[in-house]
């Protein structure tokens, strides 16, 4: 019994982990009351959850904070923009409704525009909270993953509405039904943001010295001022501290094979020196 409740026991660290996607969704809710506040709080939600998937076991509550303050200025002005064209699509969707169009090809345009529009600023959102870069290039950046992994995302906005739309027939088991959909949408944005935010992290800061040389002339050759994008400062720690560990572990393995080889060889030469005290006793 005592294994089972351990804290290194694998069971028991998959529930921490779904405590903690849990937590951090009602903090965006709790931080989403305002309305003013929603794109902050989207950031910051998406960062703790992929810290969480990247098993940086962090504090929720707190990294949550510090996420949301750090990226509100941003956050709130893409919200800005993302606000705006939601009460456009809800307009557009009650007159298709009351007007009997929602089954037409102008609903179905309407629908595939609502899902990348979704789609693209939950990316949007993410990449705010992975690097730090300008507006426009966090937008351009944020669509292009959408375009990219748009069936995927769909299925996590399904999720993400779902519960909503089940709890009505099923009032009785609304929370049941609300915190298993919910942890299934947190579980799928995490994995699905890490994968893809690291593909962009590897382009672009896993470039050589002599390639981002390169584009740094290109760059200064350029009428354009130059895109930065670069990570923040706690991811760049994180990903700091994750090289080492690999790099220690590495080091680790080395001296365990290079203790094995020096067994061997130990091994060999005394084998050695008995088969000569053989012969000589012999």
């Amino acid at each position: 019994m005592s294994k089972l409740l351990s804290p290194d026991n694998p069971l028991m660290q998959e529930i921490s982990k779904a405590t903690d996607y849990i937590i951090a969704k009602f903090l965006f809710i709790v931080f989403s009351i305002p309305i003013f506040t929603i794109g902050a709080s989207a950031c910051a939600e998406y960062a703790v959850i992929m810290k969480i998937r990247r098993g940086e076991d962090p504090s929720v509550a707190k990294e949550f904070w510090k996420a949301f303050k750090s990226n509100f200025k941003q956050a709130s002005i893409i919200w800005a923009i993302h606000f705006p064209i939601t009460v456009f699509l809800v307009i557009d969707w009650y007159l298709l409704y009351t007007k009997d169009n929602i089954y037409s090809y102008l609903g179905l345009f309407f629908a595939i525009f609502t899902v990348f529009a979704m789609a693209g600023f939950m990316c949007s959102y993410a990449f705010c909270a992975r690097f730090v870069a300008t507006t426009p290039m966090v937008l351009r950046g944020g669509f292009a993953m959408a375009f990219l992994k748009l069936p995927m995302l769909l299925v996590i906005i399904v999720c993400s509405a779902a519960p909503y739309i089940i709890s009505i027939w099923y009032i009785k088991w609304a929370p049941l039904i609300w915190v298993v959909l919910k942890l299934a949408e947190m579980m799928l944005t995490a994995g699905l943001f890490v994968k893809m935010l690291k593909k962009v992290e590897e382009g672009v800061f896993g470039k050589s010295e002599e390639e981002n040389e390169e584009s740094e002339e290109d760059e200064e050759g350029s009428a354009e001022e130059p895109v930065v994008v670069r990570l923040t400062e706690e991811t760049e720690a994180a990903r700091r501290k994750s090289e080492n560990k690999s790099e220690n572990k590495s080091e680790e393995k080395s001296e365990k094979k290079s203790d094995k080889e020096s067994d061997k060889e130990s091994d060999k030469d005394s084998d050695k020196d008995d088969a000569e005290v053989k012969t000589a006793s012999e």
